[in-house]
């Protein structure tokens, strides 16, 4: 009898930033050109997974600084979500936790992952073409901080 090939499967750990500058709030539009990606065309929140012996706070500055080019500090995680993405051949269960982060300094410098980003009004998330995590994201980031311009 062939022994059975058995693989665990667990939730892949995720950190996203609401980067704020300016009373805005950064969108990045990921690239169709994007093969890890999973949401081709459409905006999403900085951020990526949690390497193993990774802290959550470095991987976020990690993964904010790989994809936009911006140093941010960090404020208090806000909101947990989770969400299944299926890149081909690899769907996965992930769990993100959103934190509030302040942009330091610099300007924006994608890599070649996303095509575009955008500074909106938090109040006008509606109007993008934003992934349903990320706007789940936003309607409790807007109950929790007062915004003015």
């Amino acid at each position: 009898m062939e022994k059975e090939k058995h693989e665990d499967k667990y939730a892949v750990a995720s950190v996203k930033a609401f980067v704020e500058r300016g009373g805005k709030i950064l969108i990045l539009r990921e690239s169709p050109k994007y093969k890890g990606g999973s949401h081709h065309g459409r905006f999403v929140m900085p951020g990526g997974k949690v390497n193993e012996g990774e802290h959550f706070l470095d991987a976020l500055r990690r993964e904010v600084k790989e994809e936009c080019g911006l140093a941010v500090k960090i404020y208090e995680p806000f909101h947990v979500d989770e969400w299944r993405i299926n890149v081909p051949g690899k769907p996965k269960h992930i769990v993100g936790t959103y934190f509030r982060a302040a942009s330091l300094k610099g300007a924006v410098n994608l890599n070649s992952d996303f095509a575009s980003y955008e500074w909106i009004d938090p109040k006008d998330y509606k109007q993008y073409d934003i992934n349903d995590a990320a706007r789940r994201a936003f309607v409790t980031y807007l109950k929790n901080f007062k915004w003015t311009k």
